[in-house]
């Protein structure tokens, strides 16, 4: 009952935002409903088959294939997804070596997943055996549901990174900065987040907490006969999403020093290309299903920057959530020709945008 009242949920708050998104056509539309749900109810069907052949004859070679096809097909689903939802990226040079920024971010999660798994199975050694069984059972299923995430986490950074790699070769405008001048500008960015910094209050991490939790043990009620194996697994998703919870929620302070830090360590530049912006060390699309440019104009700080304003795109409690974004890039001296050729290009690529810069 929870997962289908989710489900429901997460497909009208999809069709909204899809709605708020500047590619949203009619068309575009019947195009994602064919290629991307077509492509979901293959892969559905053709798991379902395997599924009852499975039941029939559960062999270990069986059960491998339905592991090896879940996970092509997921991997299927997320490919046409990323290329049904986001725009044809700028062609690159044969022989281009991609950049590797975004991929590289899945490693300290990967690092933290084994220290976990570690974790659970030196705890299992002081078990009994039914309590290793079912230690197993929940590091089997945190190891799939890991495995799951880090395929998504690696494809969709394949495409970010080939996209940055098409700015950093051939951008529109490319700003540079002196030190001196780039750790000025991240005292001011510092200073404004701490004005603005919305922290997540204790009812929204209870809410969050309750979710996750549902998520993670109810559906052990179904699949397990077994109250022993039941329990257990609810205890562990407690424990697990608890800890989770806490940790968010105490070291949120830290977001400004985690800030200054990140800022500090990127290169004191500014990349404007088709693609999108690479700033801060991040880059960041102009249009795509999971975040848009809104708005862009200067705004007459000291230093002057280019403001602008995004939509970002991404999973809530109940359902797809909306959320501002804002970006800053400061305008070295001189610009003025730069400014002129970032309105043209930026008008023309987000042409629902309202871009005044010149």
């Amino acid at each position: 009952m929870a997962m289908g009242i989710f489900v429901v949920l997460t497909i009208v708050g999809g069709w909204f935002a899809w709605r708020r998104n500047p590619m949203y056509s009619a068309g575009k539309t019947v195009q994602v409903v064919f290629l991307f749900g077509g492509t979901i109810a293959v892969v559905l069907a053709a798991l379902s088959g395997l599924m009852v052949l499975t039941v029939r004859t559960p062999t270990a070679l069986v059960i491998g294939a339905d592991i090896v096809y879940f996970f092509a097909g997921m991997a299927l689903i997320i490919t046409v997804a990323m290329k049904v939802f986001n725009p044809a990226p700028a062609a690159l040079p044969e022989g281009t070596k991609l950049v590797t920024v975004n991929r590289r971010k899945i490693i300290p999660w990967l690092k933290a997943l084994a220290y976990v798994l570690v974790a659970m199975g030196i705890i299992a050694l002081f078990l009994s055996p039914n309590g290793r069984q079912i230690m197993g059972i929940f590091a089997a299923a945190v190891a799939g549901f890991s495995a799951f995430m880090a395929m998504a986490a690696y494809l969709g950074g394949h495409r970010l990174d080939r996209a940055l790699t098409a700015v950093l070769i051939n951008p529109w405008v490319h700003w540079t900065y002196s030190r001196a001048q780039w750790e000025a500008w991240t005292e001011q960015q510092v200073a404004r987040m701490k004005s603005t910094q919305q922290k997540i209050t204790r009812s929204a991490a209870v809410k969050g907490a309750v979710v996750m939790f549902l998520l993670l043990g109810v559906p052990s009620m179904f699949a397990f006969s077994s109250n022993v194996v039941r329990f257990s697994i609810l205890g562990g998703a407690f424990v697990l999403v608890t800890v989770g919870t806490l940790l968010v929620y105490r070291t949120q302070g830290r977001t400004p020093a985690n800030y200054r830090k990140r800022l500090l360590a990127a290169e004191p530049e500014a990349f404007f290309a088709q693609d999108g912006l690479f700033v801060d060390g991040e880059y960041c699309a102009w249009l795509g299903a999971e975040i848009y440019l809104l708005s862009a104009w200067i705004e007459h700080t000291t230093p002057p920057c280019v403001s602008m304003q995004f939509e970002r795109v991404r999973s809530g409690n109940f359902g797809p959530e909306i959320l501002p974004v804002h970006k800053m890039v400061m305008i070295p001296a001189g610009a003025e020709a730069d400014l002129a050729k970032l309105q043209r290009n930026l008008s023309a690529t987000c042409h629902k945008a309202k871009v005044s810069l010149a």
